[in-house]
């Protein structure tokens, strides 16, 4: 039975991806896959982040993985950067591999896909948070390394609804027993109607997928060969080292566990998109690397629930 209702679901998220394909070539369908992101990214995702944290049965455990997502994108990019910079030597396209690479779609993609595999969302939710919380401080740092165009400061303001809703859940969470309040049943609701329209963001991957050119896989032939080992190798293995320190100290449970595996192998995040075009980084290698590396993180994260590394 839960073979079938994977099935259905990635059916689901086939069909979904082939439509947004498709709507990126008609003009006039865009401005739909521009609604769908804005619905994504300023309701369902704050809305999901507030029910997550208002009823996480564990804040010491839920804090410790957000240290250990925070530690692991701070990591992932130092390691990246240094390798990078030896091989290929240039700063800006270094710094533009470094970003993708660490910095991965902790939302949009990783909230579906831990629906679909693991029929729940929490343990996704503080990597989405601690990408929110590391974006602004790369935006921070760039505006000191790097040239700036116009446009820095929608960075900065794109990080707003998610660490308001985390703000609201925390705040909900402190005063629920000191003034009996008692929405539980109506969170539980909420969060199966917005979990069910998270399939929407295949939408969006699919529109992505038509920005994928022939000819830049091949004049990226060495960033692709630094970057998937690097992504699907280092990076996983890296999350499995830093849970199995942290367990030492703190019990974590499978589903945060999961989800830390699952986030560690995901493709880098559309967002990178806009620093690397805010900054003057390179744009094409970080496109190139968005929607390549996506369809392999897809295909990857299905062999997870098989897994039994924890």
């Amino acid at each position: 039975m839960a073979s079938l209702e994977i099935a259905t679901k990635m059916f689901i998220m086939l069909i979904s991806t082939f439509c947004g394909f498709t709507i990126s070539h008609i003009k006039s369908l865009q401005k739909f896959v521009d609604l769908i992101n804005i619905y994504l990214f300023y309701v369902a995702t704050p809305i999901t982040i507030f029910i997550k944290v208002s009823t996480a049965s564990s804040e010491i455990e839920f804090v410790a993985m957000l240290a250990i997502s925070l530690l692991h994108i701070a990591l992932v990019f130092i390691a990246t950067f240094a390798v990078a910079k030896v091989i290929h030597r240039d700063f800006d396209d270094a710094l533009s591999l470094a970003i993708s690479i660490s910095m991965p779609n902790a939302g949009f993609l990783a909230i579906p896909l831990a629906i679909m595999l693991f029929g729940d969302s929490l343990g996704v939710i503080p990597y989405t948070i601690a990408f929110n919380i590391a974006l602004p401080l790369f935006a921070f740092v760039l505006a000191r390394i790097s040239a700036v165009r116009s446009g820095n400061r929608k960075i900065y303001v794109k990080v707003v609804p998610i660490l308001l809703a985390l703000l609201v859940g925390i705040a909900h969470r402190l005063a629920e027993p000191r003034l009996h309040i008692h929405i539980e049943s109506y969170l539980q609701l909420a969060d199966t109607i917005v979990s069910s329209s998270f399939y929407s963001s295949f939408i969006i991957l699919g529109a992505t997928f038509a920005m994928l050119s022939l000819y830049d896989l091949r004049s990226y032939g060495t960033v692709l060969k630094i970057s998937i080992p690097l992504k699907y190798i280092a990076s996983p293995i890296l999350a499995i080292v830093l849970v199995h320190v942290f367990t030492r100290y703190f019990s974590i449970s499978t589903p945060f566990l999961q989800g830390i595996l699952l986030q560690s192998i995901m493709p880098p995040a559309v967002l990178n998109l806009i620093l690397a075009r805010v900054f003057k980084l390179n744009e094409k290698m970080v496109s190139l690397l968005v929607t390549l590396l996506t369809v392999l993180s897809i295909i990857l994260s299905l062999a997870i629930p098989a897994l039994n590394l924890f």
